[in-house]
């Protein structure tokens, strides 16, 4: 969940490193980068020192002298697009290799870090992508270049080009009896996720647009007109349709939903909203407005479950999977997925936009998941309140085995504690229709008219963290989310309570130098202990429960910092 103002705090751990907090004194370890091109056919490996790495198999891989030196914040895993810079001095003549037309650009390459003395296969992938951006000189000069994973390499758009109004996908182009509403040539198959436009009486309303794909020359009521409602088949066996010609006294009229396939073979949903058995008065008229509202069922199929594709964990995957060729790591996301689907999203998509730009700008911001790149690729971490020593993974003492490196550091220039998330879009009017508000309760506030409405007012969530912000700043920092793909009230609460989880309350951050070894035993995300017994006016804080918000590699040490999780609620 993006910050209302700025970045927010990232609350997670890794699922995987859930073992009793211990620490760990310090013992040697020796890492080095080891770095693999592969150019045609031929890898060239190597690092910031001539070593051999023996694998299991026990081949020896020699990777000569010549990989600059680097140091890598891999707070930049939390990039889709992951891309990491690096420079070799060599002996190989790279410019006659680049001459002679071999395929340095584009070729594959993979960035380790090797703890000198263990198996090759113990070492840690950092990056594994392609070269591009390559940089060089005269034939000994180093050459330069970056090594990266590409976001999204497919190019494409949701919707996607195909799924388009012309006269190459509906057959309503110069026909005699039917054409196509001029007006709508060049629009997009509508995509529907959820159930979008219903309020939550479960009355449905104007959201997606409906076009008039087959409208009949002489306008004359006909069960053979057609409005196509998504570009795909639904849940949903009727929708509400709207004529908003007259946009103070809508038509409307529900109506049997249908399938077809387009000119291209893509199966398509529509509606006749003027069949007999609707009772819809006006025929469908060229130059009209019409809209649908979701009811019994919703959109899209769901492909990994039963009924519409709603939950937001199933969404994420289904982009990720049907609309990218992002490396996915659906093992490591399965056990968060089922959290994300808490969140419902009822939305449509029907401008084409690139599958990630819409996931990372309408979705995610909206939810307590951060996304990472991993080993085996993109995967997401859950940020949330409420852990506890059970969650932490490692004890960091600066007495045994990390040096505090800087003062403790108070953050409170993003502090929310009241949070008015507006949901239900009106597709007709652009507002929306609904609104929580998350915040302190009547004793905590100024304002007599909220104090007065507070027990009947519907919208108001009281929170007892906002409760403990005001008291500690005394004032209300209050804010405003827009949340134009939920329509359900619960996934409103949900996110406006999450807001006020993560920002209501001031936070504390440290720098660590840790011990050496921690380099491929720790990342952002863990939850860990800190004890320091220097700080906090001599008395020290012990086993105090913290989260890793960056760790660099490529040095002596490993520096690293974390915020302290200041829990009053839990004590």
């Amino acid at each position: 969940m993006a910050r209302v103002e700025s970045a927010i705090v990232m609350w997670s751990h890794t699922d995987a490193l859930i073992v009793p907090a211990r620490v760990v004194e310090s013992t040697a370890c020796d890492f080095v980068w080891l770095l693999d091109v592969e150019v045609s056919g031929r890898v060239y490996r190597f690092s910031d020192r001539q070593v051999e790495a023996t694998t299991e198999a026990g081949d020896v891989l020699l990777y000569r002298t010549g990989l600059s030196e680097l140091i890598y914040s891999t707070s930049a895993n939390g990039a889709v697009d992951l891309s990491i810079p690096v420079q070799v001095s060599s002996g190989v003549l790279w410019g006659e290799l680049v001459e002679d037309d071999y395929r340095v650009e584009r070729a594959p390459a993979t960035l380790r870090r090797w703890n000198v003395g263990t198996p090759f296969e113990a070492s840690r992938i950092i990056v594994d992508g392609r070269v591009e951006g390559v940089r060089y000189g005269g034939q000994l000069e180093p050459i330069s270049f970056s090594i990266r994973r590409p976001g999204n390499n497919n190019g494409g758009t949701i919707p996607s080009g195909g799924m388009v109004i012309d006269e190459t996908t509906w057959p309503g182009v110069g026909r005699t009896s039917f054409e196509i509403d001029p007006k709508i040539i060049g629009a997009y198959y509508p995509i529907v996720l959820g159930s979008p436009g219903v309020d939550p009486s479960g009355t449905p309303v104007a959201s997606t647009e409906a076009l008039a794909v087959e409208v009949e020359i002489t306008p004359v009521p006909n069960d053979t007109e057609k409005l196509l409602i998504a570009g795909h088949l639904v849940v949903s066996t009727s929708v509400t349709i709207y004529d908003y010609t007259d946009a103070a006294a809508p038509e409307a009229a529900s109506c049997l939903v249908q399938t077809t396939e387009d000119l291209a073979g893509r199966t398509v949903s529509f509606v006749t909203p003027n069949d007999p058995l609707v009772q819809f008065t006006s025929p469908i008229i060229q130059g009209r407005v019409y809209y649908a509202g979701w009811q019994d069922g919703g959109g899209l199929r769901n492909p990994f479950g039963l009924g519409a594709i709603r939950g937001a964990g199933d969404i994420i995957e289904w982009i990720i999977t049907r609309w990218t060729s992002l490396q996915f790591d659906a093992s490591r996301f399965e056990p968060v997925k089922a959290l994300l689907n808490l969140y419902l999203i009822d939305c449509w998509i029907n401008d084409p936009i690139d599958p990630v730009e819409w996931l990372m700008s309408a979705l995610i911001p909206l939810l307590p998941a951060v996304p990472r790149n991993g080993v085996d690729g993109l995967y997401f971490e859950i940020r949330r309140p409420g852990l506890t020593k059970a969650d932490a993974v490692f004890h960091f003492d600066t007495s045994k085995n990390c040096d505090r490196t800087s003062e403790i550091e108070i953050v409170d220039d993003d502090v929310v504690n009241e949070i008015t998330v507006e949901y239900c879009p009106d597709r007709v009017t652009g507002r929306f229709r609904r609104r929580v508000i998350v915040g302190p309760d009547a004793t905590h506030r100024s304002d007599d008219e909220i104090q007065l409405n507070l027990g009947t007012d519907s919208r108001i969530i009281t929170s007892y963290r906002s409760n403990l912000s005001v008291d500690y700043f005394k004032q209300r920092f209050a804010a405003t989310l827009e949340a134009p793909v939920v329509c359900d009230r619960a996934t409103a609460t949900r996110i406006g309570q999450d807001v006020i989880d993560l920002q209501a309350l001031p936070r504390r951050v440290i720098d660590l130098a840790l011990a050496c070894e921690f380099e491929d035993r720790i990342s952002i995300g863990d939850i860990v202990l800190i004890s320091d017994n220097a700080v906090e006016n001599g008395t020290g804080i012990t086993e105090q429960l913290a989260e890793v918000l960056d760790v660099v590699v490529g040095g002596p040490t490993v520096p690293a910092i974390l915020e302290i999780l200041d829990d009053p609620v839990i004590g």
